[in-house]
């Protein structure tokens, strides 16, 4: 809690890890850093709140699941890229500047990657509010983009934003796509 930097950080090669009833807030940085060649990590029950960048930064990460978690006040609320296999289950996003939801594929994320690009990105049960309030034309929601070749591969199912259209259930897949 107002860490300098990052609140959590679990990278380079962990795995097999809980983390539970976590509150990052106020960090000067990202509330949960999270990748790095990462697997089969399970996250319940945690908040990234009121961080100077991300709420969670996820990247290079592998067969790994969320539930009940949480991101409020941060620059984006989740900002997901080199993905494998990972599952959100009720998820929240609200106030956050930009985006609630950004998941990006590019020759720059992808570079020096365990995990390039982004396959079975699976988020089920996903609530906004009151994002993109730094106005810059950034989706409420949020926004799943590849370029450069890369693929996005992603499943949305039951989501609900209060300051959109966003409703329902959504398959993001393709490279080059927005």
């Amino acid at each position: 809690q107002g860490s300098v930097r990052h609140g959590v950080y679990v990278h380079q090669g962990s795995y097999m890890g809980n983390i539970a009833n976590v509150w990052s807030r106020n960090n000067g940085d990202t509330g949960f850093v999270l990748g790095g060649g990462c697997t089969s990590l399970n996250v319940t029950a945690s908040w990234g709140y009121g961080n100077t960048n991300e709420g969670w930064a996820i990247n290079d990460l592998a067969y790994s699941s969320f539930s009940a978690v949480g991101a409020d006040n941060n620059r984006n609320g989740y900002y997901i890229t080199n993905v494998r296999a990972v599952t959100f289950n009720g998820m929240g996003h609200e106030a956050n500047s930009r985006h609630g939801v950004y998941v990006a594929a590019s020759n720059a994320i992808a570079s020096g990657a365990v995990y390039p690009d982004i396959y079975g990105l699976s988020i089920v049960g996903s609530y906004g509010f009151a994002n993109a309030t730094s106005g810059g034309g950034y989706l409420n929601w949020g926004t799943v983009e590849a370029s450069d070749g890369r693929t996005a591969q992603v499943v949305i199912q039951g989501a609900k934003d209060e300051n959109s259209s966003v409703a329902g259930s959504f398959v993001a897949y393709g490279t080059n796509t927005r």
